[in-house]
């Protein structure tokens, strides 16, 4: 049972972030709102993540860690990254626009758009699998000069 309640915390923590979009349809006051809103991205996911691998044990880290950590196919590894390049590059584009007085778009859904385009991004990453990641670490690291 702990098992199961565990492995429970660890999916709630996951997609908590998620939860933060609901909040501003529940007209709250501002700072309830704010408070509850930065809960579910930087708290609680932490906190969530925490307790369901203590409840869990190491069996159930390992599980949520081969699932999460396989190698990406290539299927689905272009897929991440078509889908990262587009968000990615779709929100800057926006960003761009907007400052330049060319888009004109609400305070509200503008911020719903970004953030569904950040996340979108993310999850993109994530998709590619420990390929992209080790790439991406290479960027940082200083391999010489090559001829």
């Amino acid at each position: 049972m702990r098992f199961k309640f565990g492995l429970g915390f660890i999916i709630i923590g996951f997609f908590m972030p998620a939860f933060g979009f609901a909040v501003p349809f529940l007209h709250l006051p501002a700072a309830a709102s704010t408070a509850i809103v930065g809960f579910f991205i930087v708290g609680g996911p932490e906190v969530c993540l925490l307790l369901g691998a203590a409840l869990a044990g190491r069996d159930a880290v390992n599980l949520v860690k081969s699932k999460l950590l396989h190698s990406a196919g290539k299927t689905r590894y272009y897929a991440g990254l078509t889908l990262f390049v587009t968000c990615f590059g779709s929100n800057m584009l926006f960003a761009y626009l907007e400052l330049t007085d060319v888009l004109k778009v609400g305070a509200h859904p503008w911020l719903y758009t970004m953030l569904s385009l950040d996340l979108a991004a993310i999850f993109g990453m994530v998709l590619m699998g420990p390929e992209f990641f080790h790439k991406l670490k290479r960027i940082f690291v200083w391999e010489g000069e090559t001829d």
